[in-house]
């Protein structure tokens, strides 16, 4: 599985759950942006939106050689952040209940050479680039094969 491929499948994922209805704040429907995709200004009256990202380890660990290139399997590791802003004002419950729906929805998910570990929801507070922001992130550590 490459860098792409995982980049790939956790959106796949990401996708489902906001096309089931789930990834919701007290029944708004969240918006999703993903890093390296454009986008127009968030909006002057806070909104509650997500931030997807993938950070991908340095280096792999070899777990199996198969005498060649492409015939090498290597372990890498990396984070899927689900990075959640809710309003200033409506307080840290509405980022947690939203990160707790993203954390579940990742938490043991399986594809292909692909899998996702723990899921931490972390109150990070009011976001320091938009004050108007309260962010909240859920961390997933991922791990994959990588074949080469």
């Amino acid at each position: 599985m490459t860098r792409n491929e995982v980049l790939v499948a956790l959106r796949a994922r990401m996708d489902a759950l906001v096309a089931a209805g789930a990834f919701t704040a007290d029944g708004e429907a969240i918006e999703v942006r993903w890093d390296g995709d454009n986008y127009g200004p968030l909006p002057d009256e806070p909104a509650p939106h997500a931030f997807c990202m993938v950070e991908f380890d340095p280096g792999e660990q070899a777990i199996e050689f198969g005498e060649g290139i492409g015939r090498n399997r290597w372990m890498s590791t990396g984070t899927f952040a689900v990075l959640i802003y809710t309003s200033a004002t409506r307080g840290a419950g509405m980022g947690l209940r939203v990160g707790d729906i993203a954390s579940a929805w990742f938490r043991g998910y399986r594809v292909a050479d692909l899998t996702c570990f723990g899921a931490a929801v972390v109150d990070a507070g009011r976001d320091r680039n938009n004050a108007g922001y309260r962010r909240t992130e859920v961390l997933v550590d991922i791990k994959f094969d990588l074949i080469g």
